[in-house]
């Protein structure tokens, strides 16, 4: 496996892995779960320079690192595979200069993080198996026989089949024609996989229509409304089970929950080597579609998204708006944006990560197709946020959730935390 197909197997491996209750199946993953924590840390602070060890400390607890993890063995990891440089001063860390794909690209750098963890041969195999269920489902004599290829023995492929199975990423379905299982991934969609084959198979002749019609929209309208898609609800929650249409879901504060439609295939959508195997552009395109469709004007409503986002680009900030400085916004702690408050509670919001809002003003343009964004600059005078964010992973498993109240008071802490401490940083303070 080439270090960019094996880095995004660790990135998609630990996006299902993560938020799973504590088992030998999710314990099997140990340097992929590594890994990806330290990835998600590193991709928040991707396009942020220097930052304070503060700051990164901030950050680092919102993508679930406890602050003894992120010394004795994130940052450490961060800096052997060159993606952060550390200033200390008598022993401790005071400051972290960001490398993130500057050396390599972000998914070659994620390989060689894992690398530094010693995976076992057992979780190498694992992983060798998960990047081919991502993309054809086949035969289990011929699913190991590739593995074989690669240098796998027979128990090893059993034991790493079984943790596949255990974390919910590998499915195996009865071939009665073949006469064996035919293994798949029911989380990445192939244009062959078996249970979606199955799934429209047994559907009529006009549900197969509707859902081929979903698929289509969810590609050419990149952020299309889950509940506009289909008048059937049990059609749309079939596609988004079996993987034909990604739902990235937001949640405010107040508990309304909207989820919005992605083609799998988004990635291979993005130019120039971009990769969203984080998420990062649909948590951007959906965070701007839903301040303008569902927010309400009273709560910063976002009147046109596209000049919006263009600000955003051209000028590097937005603002100021009251809105800005008094919400917490999401995107913040995924270190998309940044906030600066000002005098009088207003604040400007500060553009971090310029391709993700390039990519997703692309996608933007699709989702609204020129039929929903008015005009004006009232288009950049609020900005509206929500209070959760979930990946297709989460919402395909279903798990249960934080109370969005409780969830958004945590964040919303967080986030103040970081802004006061990214003030301090530019004040050359430390603490």
């Amino acid at each position: 496996m080439d270090t960019e197909s094996l880095g995004r197997a660790v990135v998609r491996v630990y996006l299902n892995v993560e938020g799973l209750p504590m088992s030998a199946a999710t314990a099997f993953f140990d340097a992929t779960s590594r890994a990806g924590q330290a990835m998600d840390l590193a991709l928040r602070l991707r396009r942020h320079g220097r930052l304070s060890y503060e700051q990164v400390q901030l950050y680092a607890s919102m993508s679930g690192l406890r602050e003894s993890d992120l010394r004795l063995w994130c940052l450490p990891a961060l800096v052997k595979a060159g993606l952060i440089d550390t200033t200390s001063r008598e022993g401790q860390i005071i400051e972290i200069e960001e490398r993130v794909g500057v050396a390599a690209p972000v998914l070659d750098q994620a390989a060689e993080v894992w690398e530094g963890f010693g995976p076992s041969m057992t979780e190498r195999c694992a992983l060798a198996s998960s990047d081919h269920l991502a993309y054809a489902p086949m035969a289990e004599s011929d699913h190991r026989a590739m593995l074989e290829v690669e240098g796998y023995d027979e128990p090893i492929q059993t034991r790493a089949l079984k943790a596949l199975g255990g974390v919910n990423i590998l499915r195996r379905e009865r071939s009665i024609a073949l006469g064996e299982d035919v293994l798949y991934s029911p989380y990445v969609w192939g244009t062959e996989a078996v249970d979606i084959a199955e799934f429209m198979k047994q559907l009529p002749v006009n549900e197969r229509t509707m859902l081929a019609q979903l698929s289509r929209a969810a590609a050419e309208r990149p952020g299309s409304a889950v509940d506009a898609l289909a008048a059937n609800e049990r059609l749309v929650r079939g596609a988004q089970k079996v993987g034909l249409v990604d739902n990235a879901t937001v949640q405010t504060t107040r508990g309304v929950a909207r989820g919005f439609a992605f083609s799998p295939a988004l990635e291979r959508m993005l130019k120039g080597g971009a990769t969203d195997v984080a998420h990062e552009r649909k948590l951007f395109v959906a965070h701007i579609l839903y301040g303008h469709r569902y927010a309400s004007a009273g709560l910063g409503r976002i009147r046109d998204p596209l000049l919006l986002v263009r600000r955003l680009i051209e000028r590097g900030e937005v603002g100021p708006a009251t809105s800005i400085a008094n919400e917490y916004p999401l995107l913040e702690s995924r270190g998309i944006v940044s906030v600066e408050t000002g005098t009088g509670g207003r604040g400007m919001l500060k553009l971090v990560k310029k391709d993700v809002a390039r990519d997703s003003l692309e996608l933007l343009r699709q989702a609204l197709d020129g039929s929903e964004h008015g005009g004006g600059e009232e288009g950049t005078k609020g900005l509206w946020v929500p209070g959760t964010f979930r990946s297709p992973e989460r919402t395909r498993r279903a798990l249960p959730e934080l109370e969005p109240g409780v969830e958004a008071e945590v964040l919303n802490s967080a986030v103040e935390e970081l802004r006061e401490a990214t003030a301090r940083a530019l004040r050359r303070e430390v603490v």
